[in-house]
């Protein structure tokens, strides 16, 4: 007669079951999404402000995506003025750049079950192995990058191809996010290092707080990125660092100042007393505005801020001038010193 199995054996046996399905499906999931990005070197702080990049086996639209995303992350975190894949004819007489060369090692998509959530989820992940070149040649990081997203999927027999697009996008863009990490860090130390050397001014007795607005600043004529308007809200951000004997307009309500005037100057650079006078209506608290221009020559940023009263007449002006990762921060830093020692 074959024994029969207790209630309390079978309740064993399905819970080691259970975990054991438990534990499969995570460690399913976990190494479909497990960052492998590793990197070496160090990244020297005047990179120049032009980089070219050079990719390897990512082809069609992935490629443009990669490149796209690769923009979008060193351009607008101060990094480099200009990203561009290299000419496939290169001028023998240019000017040396830095170069970032990708190569993929392996790309993947895949929909798998996650028992956590007792839902499906589609992964994409680039493995890409990457180097970076300053102007001489000379490299100076390189290493392994994962680029992976991940999202539920709610019909899995229907599985829209527009959302796979999203998360194979999603993907390329955390690559891109991940190369440009350790470029940010060494521009954010440099950044802070420049921020310490302020200093937070004192006004003489009986001199209250002077409201100051930074309006705006022109890009050069043959600028391909425009940036003046960041380098406002830079300099804003660093003024507010020399303390409370400066009443500062925030940003937000400097630019509504700019859209409700009926009449702006045609260059901030060279606004006449006329032109200024509906601006400063909108900007009570400020009797004093800065505007300024901003250009490039090289690996170089430099700036002219004009510091004038509520008439338009002109207190005083400055320049200052910044090359390689964070310059936009450092030139914008640089002018706030100055007006600062000025007031």
């Amino acid at each position: 007669m074959p024994k029969r199995r207790s209630a309390n054996h079978t309740t064993v046996s399905l819970t080691l079951l259970a975990a054991l399905l438990l534990l499969n499906g995570c460690t399913t999931l976990s190494s479909a999404t497990r960052d492998e990005t590793r990197l070496r070197g160090e990244v020297p702080t005047a990179l120049g402000r032009v980089l070219e990049v050079q990719i390897e086996g990512v082809e069609g639209a992935d490629r443009l995506a990669l490149m796209r995303a690769l923009e979008r992350e060193l351009i607008t975190g101060d990094l480099f003025d200009r990203v561009t894949e290299v000419p496939e004819q290169a001028e023998q007489l240019r000017a040396p750049v830095a170069t970032l060369s990708v190569t993929l090692g392996e790309g993947s998509s895949r929909q798998l079950f996650d028992l956590w959530t007792l839902n499906d989820a589609f992964v994409a992940r680039f493995e890409l192995e990457i180097e970076l070149h300053d102007d001489s040649g000379q490299s100076v990081i390189e290493g392994h990058i994962t680029g992976v997203a991940a999202d539920d999927v709610t019909d899995p027999e229907h599985l829209d191809p527009a959302k796979r697009e999203d998360v194979r996008l999603a993907a390329l863009q955390d690559a891109a996010m991940k190369m440009s990490r350790a470029l940010r860090q060494a521009a954010n130390a440099r950044v802070n290092q420049a921020i310490e050397s302020l200093t937070r001014i004192t006004l003489a007795p009986g001199v209250g707080p002077v409201g100051l607005a930074v309006i705006g600043f022109d890009d050069d004529s043959g600028a391909q990125q425009r940036s003046g308007t960041l380098l406002a809200a830079h300099l804003t951000d660093a003024l507010g660092r020399l303390g409370p004997e400066l009443e500062l307009t925030p940003v937000a309500e400097a630019r509504r100042a700019i859209e409700r005037a009926s009449r702006l100057p045609e260059r901030f650079s060279e606004v006449a007393p006329y032109e200024l006078e509906e601006l400063v209506l909108n900007l009570p608290k400020a009797s004093l505005v800065v505007v300024g221009r901003m250009w490039r020559s090289g690996a170089q940023v430099s700036a002219q801020a004009r510091l004038l009263d509520r008439e338009g007449r002109e207190v005083s002006s400055f320049e200052a001038s910044a090359e390689g990762l964070g310059a936009m921060r450092i030139v914008a830093i640089k002018l706030a010193r100055e007006i600062g020692a000025g007031l």
